[in-house]
């Protein structure tokens, strides 16, 4: 994975597969890469996405942003692929973020 000049780089050990996590705490952003595992073998069922902005940067979080989300990484990956969005408002690291997870699976 890799990461713009500046940005902090950091594999996170999980039960369903080690993270890469990479973020720029003075601007507010961050990534995570997370493939999940079936009991820990073969390919990853899915890969997690969670992205972090600054909080209110992506104006209000409806169900208009989640759509048009899912449409464009749809559209980015391809039809074999299919893409799920949440939207959520997160403090961490004592700071307010909103949350963009975008999870990817093999097309059924």
């Amino acid at each position: 994975m890799e990461v713009p000049a500046g940005w902090d780089l950091r594999l996170v050990p999980s039960s369903l597969g080690t993270c890469a996590w990479a973020s720029d705490l003075s601007s507010g952003l961050g990534v995570l890469v997370q493939p999940r595992f079936i009991l820990g073998e073969g390919p990853p069922h899915s890969v997690a996405l969670p992205n972090m902005f600054p909080s209110g940067s992506l104006g209000a979080l409806t169900e208009d942003l989640r759509l048009s989300l899912e449409r464009q990484a749809s559209s980015d990956i391809g039809a074999n692929y299919k893409v799920s969005a949440e939207l959520s408002h997160e403090y961490m690291f004592d700071v307010d973020y909103d949350l963009v997870t975008l999870t990817i699976r093999t097309a059924d």
